[in-house]
């Protein structure tokens, strides 16, 4: 079976996992029975559940980077309409860490893929130290945005976001 294929196995199994059960209880023996791969595999692609989790909310906002014609909204209405509706799209996984305990975990992630954004699509530099501290803020900003969004089950809608957004 390929690497990828393993992953997405894992993911999926997890994901399950932590709707049947609380995340404490879950063990890589019912991950890896749920996913039917072996605990080698599981080993030779994650380190642990928390990287799992981790992982998976990492590539899912690695892929908006990567999809088509996204270099090209940057900075538009419709690229911050495709950037939180790919959160809204990654509610499973978001819930699944947020009733885990783990919502923090996104924080890291939501730091680089920013930072992967505006170093290669805005051409602005965050190795300065001003500049770190601005994509600092507003991941924070956006952080608390999601985390207040999970909160009410994603009942705003992504245009009345927008429209809020807009008038900051």
């Amino acid at each position: 079976m390929p690497n990828d294929t393993i992953k997405e196995c894992i993911y999926t199994a997890m994901l399950l996992l932590m709707e049947q059960k609380s995340y404490d209880k879950i063990t890589v023996t019912d991950i890896t029975k749920k996913a039917g791969v072996s605990r080698m595999s599981f080993y030779r692609n994650f380190d642990s559940k928390d990287d799992v989790l981790f992982k998976c909310a990492e590539e899912c906002f690695l892929e908006m980077e990567k999809s088509e014609g996204f270099a090209q909204s940057i900075c538009t209405d419709e690229f911050i309409k495709n950037y939180l509706a790919k959160i809204r799209e990654s509610k499973a996984i978001l819930k699944s860490l947020n009733k885990a305990g783990k919502i923090d975990m996104i924080f890291p992630i939501l730091l680089k893929y920013n930072s992967i954004i505006t170093e290669k699509h805005m051409n602005i530099s965050t190795d300065t130290k001003e500049n770190k501290l601005i994509l600092i803020y507003h991941t924070g900003g956006i952080f608390q945005l999601i985390k207040y969004w999970l909160q009410t089950d994603f009942k705003l809608s992504i245009d009345e976001l927008i429209g809020v957004l807009k008038n900051i």
